[in-house]
């Protein structure tokens, strides 16, 4: 796999300034969410990671940060207990999705989660401007955005690792996420990473979006009043 983009790079791409507020899904152990706080390190950071073994190395990195929250909680577009594959010896390779094949993940386990909607959890958080939220769930991704919308409509600029081969059933495709992404008003601008798989092709990527340029966002009868006006004028000429 390709090293990510140089946070710099990141941020430089995603135009965001001022780093207030970081929101990590599929945290891990915090090492994302450590190398994001460089560039402030009072920064909001709030941290979700289901699995309890990893969770338990979140909450050690996060002693001794104030500003940090984490939450031992699955995120999708429901409400209540879920079933999860743990995958024993990969354990960032979990999912709440069957796998389409059996021996992908290698040794598994069922491991029970509590579920709720991104929304639901930061429904009476104030969130600081410069907001970045970065998604890692292993192919529920449509479903943390379908349940997120309110919040992730508010951040600045969004990270969302997508996975192109087919590895798990009714995981979505890159095309589902850019049509969530653009109905709350982001556009894709590059990956800051990707892996390869066999014969060259692209097994995953971290697709980077961000909030559409105010140089884009037209209204609609402008445009046609504005067409309206130079057409008569060019007639009258």
């Amino acid at each position: 796999m390709q090293k990510l983009l140089q946070k710099e790079k990141i941020m430089e791409r995603l135009n965001i300034a001022n780093l207030n507020t970081i929101i990590d899904i599929g945290a891990g152990v915090g090492e994302f969410s450590n190398g994001m706080m460089s560039f402030n390190p009072n920064c909001k950071v709030y941290c979700f990671e289901p699995i309890p073994e990893t969770y338990g190395k979140l909450k050690s990195w996060a002693k001794g940060k104030p500003n940090v929250r984490t939450f031992n909680i699955a995120i999708g577009n429901e409400e209540g207990i879920k079933e999860m594959d743990f995958c024993v010896t990969d354990p960032l390779s979990s999912s709440m999705l069957e796998p389409d094949n059996p021996e992908f993940g290698g040794e598994k386990k069922k491991l029970v989660v509590y579920q709720t909607k991104l929304d639901s959890v930061m429904a009476d958080k104030v969130l600081q401007r410069e907001l970045f939220v970065k998604i890692d769930v292993e192919g529920m991704e449509d479903k943390v955005i379908i349940g997120g919308k309110n919040t992730i409509s508010e951040a600045k600029g969004c990270m969302i690792e997508v996975h192109l081969a087919p590895l798990r059933k009714k995981q979505p495709t890159f095309r589902d996420i850019f049509v969530l992404m653009d109905s709350l008003g982001f556009e894709y601008c590059g990956n800051a990473s990707q892996s390869y798989i066999e014969h060259n092709a692209i097994g995953h990527i971290d697709a980077l979006f961000r909030k559409k340029s105010q140089l884009y966002v037209y209204d609609k009868e402008d445009i046609k009043k504005n067409s309206v006006e130079d057409t008569g004028g060019n007639q009258g000429s």
